[in-house]
């Protein structure tokens, strides 16, 4: 009978803490999107979704492990895009109309935002066609 109770502590244990690790995933996704909403603004660029995984570290404290972006751009700056034409060495060259910005540029500036380390951010652009 013991041994049954012991499991089942550590089961309940083991559900609180998957549901502490949801709540506080879930606050911290909240906080760094509205923080990145500003700075990103200004590009025509928009946090689309964040998920955020956290782990225990040696003293048992939450840590953000990974940070996973998906960006996108604002209905204002894509309606505003037509494509352009450049002349190169008497060639004509259209430019790529659907090229996403540089996901590595953001991720740079969004690991300065934030004060996590670039290799911890997976960041992606997602164009109209791809959502």
């Amino acid at each position: 009978m013991g041994n049954e109770v012991t499991k089942d502590v550590e089961l309940r244990k083991k559900e609180i803490d998957v549901a502490q690790r949801a709540y506080i995933s879930e606050q911290v996704a909240v906080q760094l999107k509205k923080q990145a909403q500003e700075e990103l603004k200004k590009d025509g660029v928009m946090v689309r979704d964040i998920a955020v995984d956290m782990k225990r570290n040696d003293q048992g404290q939450w840590q953000m492990e990974h940070v996973k972006v998906s960006l996108g751009e604002t209905s204002s700056s894509s309606q505003n895009v037509e494509p352009v034409v450049i002349e190169i060495n008497g060639e004509e060259r259209a430019t790529e109309e659907d090229e996403a910005p540089d996901s590595a540029s953001f991720a740079k500036r969004l690991s300065q935002l934030w004060g996590i380390e670039e290799d911890r951010l997976m960041v992606t652009f997602l164009t109209e066609d791809r959502i």
